[in-house]
């Protein structure tokens, strides 16, 4: 695994390998060249972009976590890490330039195996998130929170999900009662954070208790 959060390392280091020094028998230093990368953390560096993304991957098709938590990536980076087909955990919190799109397409190929996935604080909307449900059917937490452009016909498509446990939709203002019943089809959840969303209340959450 390798966490270089909020630095400047550039794509090249990555792709070239992440070396390190260390001295042979007779105190010479030798450079040994790291195994492909399973776990890497960008979260806050600047120069993290889509085209930076896309090189990693490419470089690194091994990859399991990838955390750009505060950077620059932004639509292109779903078409970035087509190359790593093992990806289980993606966190995009933070992601300003992280829009909806029609245009967008997430390949289930490089996204079954993903459980956990960290959209909050992006500018996604239904659009994106139905892709991502229908390309990662294997979501376990899918974390929403401030995702101002989500509606209650999202819900539809995340109570599709039979393994999800964890939902965060925290301050998801346009989410309401009906959000809400339309979840009662999702049989595995077991927590729910509606914090701050003022258009659910009691009733809805009573008749989502009622379904389990």
């Amino acid at each position: 695994s390798l966490d270089v959060a909020g630095t400047d390392i550039s794509s090249k280091a990555l792709i070239e390998g992440v070396e390190r020094e260390s001295l042979n028998h007779e105190n010479q230093i030798v450079i040994k060249k790291r195994h492909s990368l399973r776990h890497l953390t960008l979260s806050y560096c600047p120069l993290v972009d889509d085209k930076f993304i896309a090189s990693v991957a490419e470089s690194h098709p091994d990859l399991i976590s990838l955390n750009v938590q505060g950077t620059d990536v932004s639509v292109g980076f779903w078409k970035a890490v087509s190359w790593c087909s093992n990806l289980t955990s993606i966190s995009l919190n933070r992601c300003k330039k992280m829009k909806d799109s029609e245009e967008i397409s997430l390949r289930s190929a490089s996204l079954a195996h993903l459980t956990t996935c960290d959209l909050s604080w992006t500018q996604v909307g239904d659009t994106t998130i139905q892709k991502l449900c229908l390309a990662s059917p294997a979501l376990v937490e899918l974390r929403l929170s401030h995702c101002r452009k989500v509606t209650d016909h999202l819900m539809v498509s995340i109570s599709a999900l039979q393994r999800l446990e964890h939902l965060d939709i925290e301050s998801c203002s346009r989410v309401s009662n009906d959000g809400i019943h339309y979840l009662g089809n999702a049989k595995s959840l077991k927590l729910l954070n509606v914090r701050g969303c003022y258009s659910i209340n009691e009733s809805g959450l009573q008749a989502k208790r009622n379904t389990h």
